[in-house]
């Protein structure tokens, strides 16, 4: 986990179903955020570039939701600001893999959410995965 020791805010992105035979490849865990759904996308009918920004609530448990996009980072510190970028060809706030020690693959299979550190303006890297309790996997953090 090379992300721990990042500066942000803690924001939990709840995972979507990815195809279980893509899940784990290796000593890598395919990602896909269930958020990324409500992103909008680059079609026929709005092939205009994206907005720049996610808006997200975090509930007290750091869980994010999706409120809205936009091209400015919001003025009241309530509100965290995700950068979306494109993965796979669609809109993200996350990284579509998370690489882990060989032989590790077991620890990570119940991962449910991903722990991004989400700095002002809006830059977020992935730190951790957790499970459905919102429990930490793999090493202890130090």
């Amino acid at each position: 986990m090379c992300c721990r020791s990042v500066q942000g805010r803690v924001v939990l992105f709840e995972l979507a179903p990815i195809d279980p035979r893509s899940l784990m490849q290796g000593d890598y865990m395919a990602l896909r955020f269930a958020i990324d759904g409500a992103l909008p996308r680059r079609d026929g009918a709005s092939a205009g570039r994206l907005p720049r920004f996610a808006y997200l609530d975090v509930d007290a448990e750091g869980r994010a939701r999706l409120v809205g996009v936009g091209d400015e980072l919001p003025e009241s510190s309530a509100r965290v600001a995700v950068r979306i970028r494109m993965r796979d060809g669609a809109p993200s706030v996350g990284p579509n893999a998370f690489f882990f020690q060989e032989g590790q693959a077991d620890v990570f299979a119940g991962a449910r959410w991903g722990e991004l550190r989400v700095a002002a303006d809006g830059t977020a890297l992935l730190a951790d995965l957790r499970d459905e309790n919102l429990q930490r996997l793999g090493a202890p953090r130090r």
